[in-house]
């Protein structure tokens, strides 16, 4: 609002942190009482950059260096809001602090390590702060878990029964795939009037 001014003409300006302003022109006639000014106004961008945009889930607490960078006003500190939608594969800290009279602020994104064998996954960064508007950043973390390799499993009867395991229901002729190392139990049910007799071919027990 503007009150008690002579009649002429003036430049309204506004400030505050986190946001630009543009002047606005204003003529005051000698009969103006209260005049509103609208001064258009503008959120002051963040900027978030990572350093490398690729990395590996085996990489740790320093997978990556995150940059936020600010414009405008940098006579305050500015407390900045930090997210992932992918946080099994990336962690970030909640928030982070650009000090007073400084531009921008470094921190460490940490790579979540798991046991899953996947193809690579992207996560999406997120940079909030009251005035300004989000820093957004796109981060690919590869996977370095190898599937084991895979062997066929196939069993023959001979005789009326069957033979079933974890992926197996047979009766005369079947095969299933198992990774390598993994232990697979054999129980063979024979039918009314026939008995199992042995186990041959590569069993570790003829139990």
């Amino acid at each position: 609002e503007i009150n008690g001014l002579t009649e002429g003409h003036y430049t309204a300006t506004a400030s505050k942190t986190g946001y630009r302003f543009e002047s606005t022109d204003v003529t005051i006639a000698n009969d103006t009482q209260m005049t509103e000014v609208a001064i258009p106004v503008t959120a002051m961008p963040l900027t978030l950059s990572v350093t490398p945009t690729q990395f590996s889930e085996a990489d740790g607490a320093t997978a990556a260096t995150a940059t936020i960078t600010r414009t405008g006003d940098t006579s305050n500190a500015l407390t900045i809001d930090l997210s992932s939608d992918a946080t099994s594969k990336v962690m970030l800290p909640t928030t982070v602090t650009i000090p007073s009279g400084a531009p921008s602020v470094d921190f460490n994104m940490s790579a979540v390590d798991d046991t899953n064998v996947a193809s690579g996954q992207t996560a999406t960064l997120l940079a909030t702060a009251t005035g300004y508007t989000d820093g957004i950043m796109t981060v690919t973390v590869t996977n370095d878990d190898v599937a084991p390799p895979e062997y066929t499993l196939t069993v023959t009867t001979v005789g009326n029964g069957t033979v079933t395991s974890d992926g197996l229901n047979c009766g005369s002729d079947c095969a299933a795939t198992y990774d390598s190392g993994q232990t697979v139990t054999l129980t063979a049910t024979p039918d009314n009037g026939w008995q199992l007799e042995s186990w041959r071919g590569d069993c570790d027990n003829n139990g």
